[in-house]
């Protein structure tokens, strides 16, 4: 699988990793592929660190370029997203965490991007809340860059160090956690919508 990714030309590389990016900041797209296994897959076709910073270049380019679309969706639809048939599929309970984000500085904004889900939902959230877009702009570029860069070098590193098993081991840990952490995300919903349907009855 690695000698199949390698032979991939890196220009092609980068141009899915920045796609899949602009979508997962602005269309939620995070909720249903995990962005942190195509990064550290992208990392693998990297022959050395010049490509290496080209991978990370074009996935932080996708992140700020996707952030940017979802907070000026935010800011013109935000309550139709928010309340529609998509928006409602996220639950209340995930917006309301990253909400809660957002309100509790910068520094958490750019942290989120380590998170689970909230990559995808913490820019359409931050226009509908009207957060300045160069405060927000400048923590996603902070948080993306860092994001991007931590998965494209342990892509890299697995498949300098050969045979694919740390690669296999990495990916396996990063979705794992991914679907651990939404797995308690869903459960911490379904006790809140519980929670405030016994107290509306």
């Amino acid at each position: 699988m690695l000698d199949v990714l390698r032979d991939q030309s890196l220009v092609i590389v980068c141009a899915a990793l920045f796609g899949f990016l602009v979508l997962d900041g602005m269309l939620l797209v995070g909720l249903v592929i995990p962005a942190d296994a195509l990064i550290l897959l992208a990392g693998t076709t990297a022959s050395g660190p010049a490509e290496v910073a080209a991978v990370i270049a074009s996935g932080a380019a996708g992140c700020v370029t996707g952030a940017s679309v979802g907070h000026l969706l935010g800011r013109r639809y935000g309550s139709r997203l928010l309340h529609g048939r998509w928006g409602s599929r996220v639950g209340d309970a995930r917006w309301r965490q990253a909400g809660d984000v957002l309100r509790r500085s910068g520094p958490a904004l750019a942290l989120s991007y380590f998170l689970p889900v909230m990559d995808s939902l913490i820019p359409v959230l931050a226009g509908t809340l009207g957060m300045p877009y160069r405060r927000f702009i400048g923590w996603v570029l902070a948080g993306g860059t860092a994001w991007v860069a931590a998965d494209a070098i342990a892509g890299y590193a697995a498949a300098e160090i050969g045979d694919g098993w740390l690669l296999a081991a990495v990916a396996v840990v990063l979705i794992g956690a991914s679907v651990a952490v939404r797995a308690g995300r869903s459960r911490r919903t379904e006790k809140a919508e519980e929670a405030e349907t016994v107290d509306a009855a």
